[in-house]
């Protein structure tokens, strides 16, 4: 049986390496849990049967995913274990390489934080090829990739160099160069050349502009005014009451102008000014409230500003 088994298993064609890549993203959808290796190494002894090999990780791998998921609830309600640790310098050391170790793997296979998908899908079906995006705060790159890897020219915005550069080998390392350019802007509207920066990037053609998990209302403020009409913007980021994972206190809760955003609040903001495709809220794989908003302008700037005016921005 041993040597049947064998001999079905050499029989069986290799999977080509866009065929395997594409059913490790449908595997990592499906357990979320499951690191990269496992999957590919899954899906090869199964031949490429996405159902044998998801069970086979369950099999394997399912109490310890599931504990894991309970002991982060329960880490997330306590609020402060995990920033407890990390005071320990050896706490620190091991969390840089996690950090460092999902980067790698983010860079092997970009995935999209979820607002993006829903911009992908009703942002700009009728835009010219290809459309344009800018990602403002855009971190180390992940949605700016994943959209040029869709078609898209983007712009990424940060004000750290250090992000820029990750974002130029990660789309290198795609074969995405052509379609990713960097921008190094201090994105803080109070400083001097800010605003008028912010007119030449944003300036058409344009369809999208996207912030994900970084947030400045003043900001998002200007983005609305000043964004042509028919461009899209979506925001991806924390709720109210989400908690850093660092320091177990609610993120930027001191901070009016960038705290987490209440359900509801981007729509009441803009309204008159956007028309709303999407506005719901998710839970992160730690627990923790997202938002997602999807809008598209269609009146000027002058409603949005006159709005911050009446709230005192």
């Amino acid at each position: 049986a041993a040597a049947a088994a064998k001999a079905e298993e050499a029989a069986a064609p290799a999977l080509s390496a866009s065929d395997l890549m594409a059913l490790m993203k449908q595997l990592r959808a499906e357990l979320p849990r499951a690191d990269l290796k496992a999957c590919k190494a899954a899906l090869e002894s199964t031949g490429g049967d996405l159902a044998a090999a998801s069970a086979a990780l369950t099999a394997e791998h399912g109490e310890a995913w599931a504990a894991a998921e309970a002991a982060d609830a329960a880490e997330i309600q306590a609020g402060t274990v995990k920033a407890m640790g990390m005071r320990d310098a050896k706490a620190q050391k091991k969390f840089a390489a996690e950090e460092a170790a999902s980067v790698e793997a983010a860079a092997e296979a970009p995935e999209p934080e979820p607002a993006v998908a829903e911009e992908v899908a009703v942002a700009v079906a009728e835009a010219a090829a290809p459309p344009r995006a800018v990602d403002l705060g855009c971190g180390k790159g992940r949605d700016a990739v994943y959209l040029a890897s869709r078609g898209w020219s983007v712009l990424a915005v940060d004000n750290q160099r250090a992000f820029l550069d990750h974002v130029q080998a990660f789309a290198a390392r795609q074969g995405l160069s052509s379609r990713v350019a960097v921008a190094c802007v201090d994105l803080r509207t109070h400083r001097p050349g800010c605003v008028p920066r912010l007119r030449e990037l944003l300036a058409p053609p344009l369809q999208l502009v996207s912030l994900a998990r970084f947030l400045s209302r003043s900001l998002l403020d200007e983005v609305v005014a000043l964004m042509p009409l028919g461009c899209c913007v979506a925001v991806h980021h924390f709720g109210a009451g989400a908690v850093s994972l660092k320091s177990g206190r609610p993120i930027k809760g001191g901070n009016p102008d960038s705290c987490g955003l209440a359900a509801g609040e981007l729509a009441a903001r803009y309204a008159g000014a956007l028309r709303v495709l999407l506005d719901e809220e998710s839970r992160s794989v730690e627990g923790r409230p997202l938002l997602s908003f999807v809008a598209r302008k269609e009146s000027g700037g002058e409603a949005v500003r006159a709005g911050a005016q009446r709230r005192g921005g």
